[in-house]
């Protein structure tokens, strides 16, 4: 019963029934906008002012992401993402990840000769260890991204990043989507650049069930051939994502 019943908060968190109506992010003049996120790679767009906007994530051996991003300031995105593993399945063993923030600021809105910048910092990593309270995927940390569409609908979204204060290794990512009149978006993205066999490339299709309501599906880690830091082989992984943009 209280897997349902958190499984069913989740899910009505992320159904448009619940909000108000609507918009997506749509250019005033000639400055780039986009998704503010893909599959995993953030993009130089943030959520429209007075937004918010709602993500639930569900991967490997029944785990589910949550969160919500608040459009505080014109330039300025807020939020925060909670995890709990083992939710959907048989296992009895469900356990709440640590919560984590994210924040955004664009920095330069961009135009067709010039990119977008955005500045952040995302906390979510993947694959918590409880022993070792930590995760063994880290988090993306500060970073600094880029947005330029290179054709009418394709768009490119380089990014450098470190993951956190203890450690001066920089790492980067190129991410590229192809928008299809606002009905599908294939993304592709090379991610975790630092040494080339710690890399690994995701696959995802966006399907923009409404102007305001978009479901992913997506291949997580493709190419990996690692061991995490706790000996466990880090394999490929399907996730699907619901995407839900509503004001407040």
């Amino acid at each position: 019963m209280k897997r349902f019943i958190t499984l069913a908060v989740l899910v009505l968190l992320a159904t448009p029934s619940f909000a108000k109506e609507s918009k997506r992010l749509i250019p005033e003049d000639n400055s780039i906008l986009s998704d503010y996120e893909l599959l995993d790679t953030p993009t130089a767009a943030v959520v429209d002012y007075q937004s918010i906007a709602v993500k639930t994530r569900v991967f490997n051996n029944g785990g589910v992401t949550t969160g919500a991003l608040f459009s505080v300031h014109q330039r300025v995105n807020l939020g925060a993402t909670a995890t709990l593993e083992n939710l959907i399945g048989s296992s009895d063993n469900i356990r709440f990840v640590r919560p984590d923030i994210q924040a955004k600021f664009r920095v330069y809105d961009g135009n067709r000769a010039v990119p977008a910048f955005a500045v952040g910092y995302d906390g979510q990593g993947h694959y918590y260890d409880f022993p070792k309270r930590e995760y063994q995927e880290k988090a993306r940390g500060m970073y600094l991204v880029a947005t330029s569409e290179l054709a009418p609908g394709f768009q490119v979204h380089p990014a450098f990043n470190f993951s956190d204060f203890e450690s001066s290794s920089f790492f980067g990512s190129i991410a590229f989507n192809y928008n299809l009149q606002d009905t599908i978006n294939f993304m592709f993205e090379w991610d975790n650049i630092h040494k080339l066999s710690d890399s690994h490339v995701n696959l995802g299709t966006r399907f923009y069930v409404t102007p305001f309501f978009f479901l992913d599906l997506g291949l997580r880690d493709l190419g990996c051939n690692n061991y995490l830091a706790n000996g466990s082989r880090q394999l490929p992984e399907r996730v699907a994502q619901i995407r839900y943009i509503s004001n407040f």
